[in-house]
């Protein structure tokens, strides 16, 4: 879980809840040895009521955060979430595989753990789920492929090119389309004059992403 302001806010929040029932029982104890009036005894009383809500409101979101990230990675299963928190860790990868673990366990859409590391551009853990028997032309319910995957990364990192070719060396098939009709070809293209720029910056990459291009290309 990413610390962001609010997670901060509620961590100090559940402190001076836990301050507010340490000031309360101390000052409790105080007027009961000291026989005070007993109208006296709302103050702590008062004190303790709002420590508790305090405390208990960030335990009670940070439980519910916890349980939610434990049911996201047991309906996304293990293969998948290892990869998504870390495509490089190929012993993680293998370790699993290796439990015997299906290279294609993937969510209910059809998001397979190749599609994941294809996209993320974890070319070795590609690598392993391949050579485990990883369906390279399986498409989710969106019909995109581990290929499109590969074509289309996140925002600020250029297509893999090694990555690419690993899939077409694999059976990946080109010609197959999402449901709105593209081909990774198509998705390449989609981003290719902005790609063409940042390569220009690194011009070592520009030969091995064109022979990409070409390679996606349909007949």
């Amino acid at each position: 879980m990413a610390v962001t302001g609010f997670v901060w806010g509620m961590a100090l929040l559940c402190i001076f809840g836990a301050a507010l029932c340490i000031a309360g029982i101390i000052l409790l104890v105080m007027l009961l040895k000291r026989r005070k009036r007993k109208g006296l005894i709302v103050l702590p009383v008062l004190l303790l009521v709002v420590g508790v809500l305090c405390a208990a409101l960030p335990t009670g979101y940070f439980a519910m955060i916890s349980r939610a990230e434990n049911e996201r990675e047991q309906s996304r299963g293990a293969l998948l979430t290892a990869i998504e928190k870390d495509p490089s860790d190929a012993a993680a990868v293998q370790s699993l595989l290796d439990g015997g673990i299906d290279p294609d366990e993937g969510t209910e859409s059809g998001y397979t753990p190749l599609m994941a590391a294809s996209f993320r551009q974890g070319t070795q853990v590609m690598e392993l789920l391949l050579r485990a028997g990883a369906d390279v032309n399986r498409q989710d319910s969106s019909g995109r492929t581990a290929l499109m995957a590969a074509c289309s990364p996140p925002a600020g990192h250029l297509p893999d090119p090694e990555g690419i070719q690993l899939l077409l060396k694999n059976g990946a098939d080109i010609s197959l389309k999402d449901n709105n009709g593209r081909t990774a070809y198509d998705l390449l293209m989609l981003r290719a004059d902005d790609d063409r720029e940042a390569l220009k910056r690194q011009p070592e990459r520009l030969a091995d992403y064109e022979a990409a291009v070409e390679a996606v290309r349909p007949a």
